[in-house]
């Protein structure tokens, strides 16, 4: 993953220039600390959801995929963080069903809370993964935040990671929310929009 350091002097009009603060990438619950997900939806309703997401792929012409729900080492940040059941997508060649940041299975996942809206008696969010890629990417990006606050400290200036999606830049925020020496800030807008890494004030 590319990142750069700000270059001397450039921090000020780096950051007058967009909307620095804690924003809406970063949940501010005190609860939000690489939780464990739980699975409090009920046996019937996961079964329904389960098997509505099952024709749904059929449909989509991956019949051959298997639906499974994952069990407590899923981990996950932000809204959705210790309250969901996850439904991991597992097969072959589903690269298409993760799309280009994410995006497809970001629209999978808000279809398929749609489609099982008022068939099932328990509301909570639902979690769609395919073959785990979001927890590896929880992993990968969890080391990436903490190598960088190594990297700023050492170096005590500030470091820009490259833009993400607001799933990434959340895993970031969280991970580094309760660290003692550095803080995050997000900058930028749309696709441009990335993760800002300095020395706490």
């Amino acid at each position: 993953m590319r990142v750069s350091f700000l270059k001397e002097g450039e921090e000020r009009s780096y950051f007058d220039e967009y909307d620095t603060s804690y924003d809406d990438d970063c949940e501010q619950d005190t609860d939000s600390k690489n939780t464990v997900l739980e699975n409090t939806l009920s046996q019937e309703s996961i079964v329904r959801t389960q098997q509505v997401l099952s024709e749904f792929l059929q449909k989509m012409g991956y019949g051959y995929a298997r639906v499974e729900v994952l069990s407590g080492d899923f981990v996950m940040p932000g809204e959705d963080a210790g309250v969901s059941t996850v439904f991991n997508i597992r097969g072959e060649n589903l690269g298409a069903l993760i799309g280009r940041k994410n995006q497809t299975l970001i629209s999978l996942q808000y279809l398929l809370r749609l489609m099982v809206f008022g068939q099932v008696d328990d509301y909570v969010p639902i979690i769609v993964d395919v073959n785990g890629t979001r927890q590896k990417r929880f992993r990968e990006l969890k080391g990436l935040a903490l190598r960088m606050a190594d990297q700023v400290i050492a170096k005590k200036m500030p470091f820009a990671l490259e833009p993400m999606s607001p799933f990434d830049r959340r895993i970031v925020h969280m991970v580094l929310a309760d660290h003692p020496k550095v803080t995050t800030q997000s900058v930028g807008a749309g696709e441009s929009r990335k993760v800002i890494v300095l020395l706490r004030s």
